[in-house]
């Protein structure tokens, strides 16, 4: 091989780590991002089931009786 092939394959090789690093930092930040918001999604679906059952619970009867 001459100095400018073995060159040339080396510089392959040194992009083709920061192109791998690269989409591995992307993946990882997609993936964290996705599991944020799905966390955030789910606490917020319990807290207004939260609040919507407290409301249920608290919500004072027409007549003085509590419905059954």
């Amino acid at each position: 091989m001459s100095f400018t092939a073995r060159r040339i394959l080396e510089n392959r090789l040194a992009l083709s780590t920061v192109v791998t690093t690269l989409i591995v930092l992307v993946i990882s930040v997609l993936l964290a991002g996705t599991v944020t918001y799905f966390a955030i999604n789910v606490s917020s679906t319990r807290v207004l089931k939260q609040k919507t059952s407290t409301k249920t619970q608290l919500k004072p009867s027409v007549d003085g009786c509590n419905p059954c």
